[in-house]
């Protein structure tokens, strides 16, 4: 059986997005999304994703800042590489192929 790779997650920008480029010019950005939720005895908890879009989608997520509330749908991404101790260092992210602007600042300070 072939795998499946979905997921959904929404949440809140920890930090403002970066934008930059790959040396062929196509747009990435990157950004931790905080997911806030309560355990077995109602305590806060929050889990953190970093999450990665390309090209266009990318691109839309100029007007984003921290604390944006978002919700983003992708697949569930690992990347390794040996860090300069020669330790192996993994990321995991969410490639976003969907990314909803649930509640965006700069839109309502414009509307207002």
């Amino acid at each position: 059986m072939r795998g499946i790779n979905i997921c959904v997650i929404g949440g809140n920008l920890g930090k403002d997005p970066e934008i930059k480029f790959t040396q062929g010019g196509v747009s990435v950005v990157k950004f931790p999304l905080a997911l806030n939720s309560k355990d077995k005895e109602k305590k806060d908890i929050t889990q953190w994703f970093n999450v990665v879009a390309f090209a266009g989608l990318a691109e839309i997520c100029e007007p984003l800042s921290k604390g944006d509330e978002v919700v983003c749908h992708g697949s569930f991404v690992s990347r390794s590489w040996e860090n300069d101790n020669g330790q192996k260092q993994t990321v995991y992210e969410l490639h976003a192929r969907e990314i909803i602007f649930v509640s965006v600042k700069k839109w309502k300070e414009k509307t207002q």
